[in-house]
């Protein structure tokens, strides 16, 4: 079935991503991630 569409290879530009700001960046603790709300549990 696949054989009957056909296909191209598609080439997207090379992209630059800028460097990560890590100064100011805290990650909340593990037992905030994982919080559900009572009306799921």
């Amino acid at each position: 079935m696949l054989n009957q569409i056909e296909y191209q290879e598609v080439s997207y530009p090379d992209i630059t991503l800028p460097e990560l700001n890590k100064d100011g960046y805290m990650r909340t603790p593990i037992e905030e991630q994982s919080f559900v709300p009572d009306n799921y549990e």
